[in-house]
Order: structure tokens, then sequence, then C-alpha cells
């Protein structure tokens, strides 16, 4: 039976978390820019000029769906370390929060809205839907790249690197989060990249071939796979393992891989490949409980 997972909720502007105490209160926006120091507000963006801080951030809540009491989280989510002396006053710590936050929330709709997946599928979804690339297309869709704020070489390349735009999207996510709560993120994400999830998890699951060869097992009620590692060789440092899949205690394939997990799904590959096989060859295999 196919599931159905509930369409994401879309970023809603303003939410205010208030059980979170990590939520910055209301602040004078003038006062506040004024006060955000050496990163220069109003300098070169990748395609768009700016009049002053003030419209750069007014523009950029309109495309981010979220007004924050507190503008300068914004203006230092959006400020890349080229832009300023002061690491500290750049977007990386922004950066490194914003990645977890993302993480937590794809697993997190991940597992309540697909509670039949198991875990390799729902792993495998949660990398796809936030990759590098991925996270990067979510940000030129909103415009994100438009409003960045660039050293002066880094603005002048073309185009600008996927990886600075994605580690600006994880920016924007620590900074709404810290301004107006979890839930604020979360609308936020699942908004952005919520869409690509039903792919990503349909995907996940025929990439992974322990999964598939445990269902067509299961609907002709034979046993499940057992897997058995019949050899490791290699230094530590560059082991491969070779795993052998075996139905009922009959091998019916083997695979090898640089790791135990890798190595399995690829005797589940090889399994499957022998499956088909052998209900082309004879189809009353696949009815039998070995």
């Amino acid at each position: 039976m196919r599931e159905t997972a509930k369409e994401p909720p879309r970023p809603v502007a303003g939410r205010a978390d208030k059980a979170n105490p990590m939520v910055s209160p209301p602040t004078d926006s003038g006062s506040a820019l004024e006060t955000f120091g050496e990163i220069p507000a109003a300098g070169p963006s990748l395609r768009r000029r700016f009049a002053d801080a003030n419209e750069r951030v007014r523009l950029c809540e309109t495309a981010l769906g979220h007004v924050f009491s507190d503008k300068t989280r914004l203006l230092q989510a959006l400020a890349h370390s080229s832009s300023t002396q002061d690491k500290t006053r750049s977007n990386e710590r922004l950066e490194f929060l914003g990645d977890a936050i993302i993480d937590f929330v794809v697993r997190e709709h991940l597992f309540h809205s697909y509670p039949q997946r198991q875990e390799g599928d729902l792993t495998e979804a949660k990398s796809a839907v936030v990759c590098r690339s991925a996270l990067a297309e979510a940000a030129r869709r909103i415009d994100l790249p438009d409003f960045l704020i660039l050293g002066r070489g880094i603005g002048k390349r073309r185009p600008i690197p996927e990886s600075l735009i994605a580690d600006a999207f994880e920016a924007v996510v620590a900074a709404i989060h810290l301004d107006g709560g979890i839930q604020s993120a979360r609308n936020f994400i699942l908004g952005c990249l919520g869409a690509a999830i039903p792919a990503a998890i349909e995907k996940a699951s025929l990439d992974n071939h322990k999964s598939v060869l445990q269902k067509i097992l299961q609907q002709n009620r034979r046993r499940l796979p057992e897997y058995r590692i019949l050899s490791i060789a290699g230094p530590e440092h560059a082991r491969t393992f070779r795993v052998a899949a075996l139905i009922g205690g009959r091998e019916l394939g083997q695979g090898s891989g640089p790791n135990k997990k890798t190595a399995e799904q690829a005797a589940a590959r090889s399994a499957l490949e022998n499956l088909a096989n052998e209900s082309v060859s004879h189809p009353e295999t696949l009815g039998g409980k070995p």
C-alpha cells in the first residue's frame, strides 16, 4: 500500500515560538542595523544592488516569508566571511547551527510521515533532500543569492559557488530559528524542501536492494534473508567485506564493499538478480517456502 505524506506547511511570516528562550526580543530596526558594525550591509550582492541595509532586509524578508524581530540576525546570515575581517560576524556560526536544524527537521518529518519505511530508506531520502545541491537549489528558488553580502573577490565570481549558496541557506535557517523559534524554522524548511521528500523516499526504496528483496520475499511468504560475512580483506584503512545473502540457509547471492552495509546491499542486489532468473526458468520457486 502506497503511503501518502501530509503536504508540508508553507513558510509563515513572523511566527514566534514563545516557549523558546533563544528567540530574540523585538528591536528597533533602525538602531539594530546601525549597530551591525563592520559588515557592509549595503555592499555588493550577486545580481542586485540595494540603497541601504533596510531595503536589503525588507526585500529578503519578503522572499523568506519571515519578518525578523532582530534584523541583525538576518544580515549576519547573509554575510559571507569574505565580507568582514571579524569571522564571528559572518554567517559561519549560523551555518553550523542551521545544518543541525535542517537535519533534525527533515529526519523528524520523515519519521512521522513514513512509519512503514525502514531506517535505510529514511536515511537515504534524508541525504538526498539535504545535500549541498538540494539546499543550493532551494535557495535559488527564493532568490536568496541576490541578497548575499559578499567580499569583492567572491562577488565577482560567476557562477557563485554552490557551496556558498547552500551554506547561506543553512545560516538563514538558524537565523529564523533564533528569531522566531523552531516552528518558524520548521515551516520554512519544509516549505522549501518538503516537495522533494516524496520522490526522494520512493527513489530510496528502489535503490535499497535489501528492502526490495525483503518485500518480495514477504509477498511470496518466504523466509526473510540473512546476511553472513564471508571474508574481510585488506588493511584496516582500506578493508573489503564480502557478504552472502542467504534465504532459508541457501546462498542466493554474494556482494562486496568497503563496509558491511555496502556489501550487504551488493549481496541483496545479486540475490534479486538470481531470483529474477529463477522465476523465469522456474516460476514455482517464488511461491514456495524454502
